[in-house]
């Protein structure tokens, strides 16, 4: 891996969020950790080897975790990071947002509604991204409930109805997941996200990839497919096909 990389062993997570403890040659270190939700609801830390990335900032902690080594490879950790990766696809030439005259991270819209990004256009796009983490083959979304996602859904939809374009990215940060699935349990999620649908969002699946010191993303149609089929056939016949025509970035 990258040479600003630190090895350490994952000890446990701490009650404070953003917080964990790891053992870096033999010494416990409190790092810090980038996702405001405890990760042992999603995937099993304890004992594993992680990369650490210095932190160059005043912080009270040395190091922030980066990944975590699996047996099928590594899994970021680092949720901040996944928005980079992400706008670094969309400058590329072959982007469907190649031809956006600006491309803005973290924006507030009307309604107090903070996106991850914000597109140029005819219409304006929307981006909102969702890194997905999982010790298995299978996530659901969400994968907890989670009140102001629910709330975001239905600013989206405002969106939708006010003539701006949304697109919903959910990144998959684990090499074993092979399929997403939306909880049709978690019934106020259920209901904004097929509204949003049914007013023109699209989805889109993107899985990330290690080589070398590098991750990047790449486009997983397959799970996309399966995903916008899975939700229910009132949404297949009317706007499913639209959705899974989404040009890959």
């Amino acid at each position: 891996m990258a040479d600003n990389f630190v090895n350490g062993v994952f000890l446990e997570e701490c009650k404070h969020r953003f917080l964990c403890k790891v053992d870096v040659n033999g010494q416990e270190e409190l790092c810090y950790i980038a996702s405001s939700s405890k990760l042992a609801h999603f995937i099993d830390l304890t004992g594993r080897e992680v990369l650490l990335t210095p932190n160059t900032n005043k912080s009270k902690t040395r190091y922030t975790i980066h990944a975590v080594k699996t047996s099928a490879g590594y899994i970021l950790l680092n949720l901040a990071f996944v928005n980079k990766i992400l706008q670094k696809e969309f400058n590329k030439s072959k982007s469907i947002y190649h031809e956006a005259q600006n491309i803005s991270a973290e924006k507030t819209l009307p309604g107090e509604l903070k996106v991850d990004f914000l597109i140029d256009g005819n219409p304006t796009i929307v981006v909102e991204a969702k890194a997905i983490i999982s010790g298995t083959t299978i996530a659901y979304v969400p994968a907890m409930k989670v009140k102001r996602a629910v709330v975001q859904l239905t600013k989206l939809n405002k969106l939708l109805r006010m003539g701006y374009s949304v697109h919903y990215y959910f990144v998959l940060l684990s090499p074993t997941l092979e399929c997403l699935q939306l909880d049709k349990g978690n019934k106020e999620f259920y209901q904004e996200f097929t509204k949003c649908i049914e007013n023109g969002m699209r989805v889109f699946v993107y899985k990330t990839v290690w080589k070398e010191n590098e991750v990047s993303v790449m486009h997983q149609p397959i799970i996309e497919s399966s995903f916008i089929t899975g939700i229910g056939p009132s949404l297949r016949g009317k706007n499913a096909k639209r959705i899974l025509l989404s040009t890959p970035i």
